[in-house]
């Protein structure tokens, strides 16, 4: 299975945006994937990790073929 490249900036701002969408509700309004990533940044790294996985995404640079 090959899983797309995207740039990491982008992939947290897309993790992010799901997030949000998922729990609309603001505590003083601060959005769900800012107080996820503050109050507990384990479960922020693992979410955004499942996430890609189930996304066929990766951060990781694709490796080029030297001559």
């Amino acid at each position: 299975m090959a899983y797309q490249y995207i740039d990491e900036i982008e992939a947290y701002e897309q993790y992010d945006l799901m997030l949000d969408e998922c729990y609309p509700d603001q505590i003083g309004g601060i959005p769900a994937s800012m107080i996820l990533h503050k109050c507990d940044p384990i479960a922020y790294s693992c979410g955004f990790d499942d996430w890609l996985d189930s996304c066929e995404l990766t951060i990781d640079e694709p490796e080029t073929e030297s001559v």
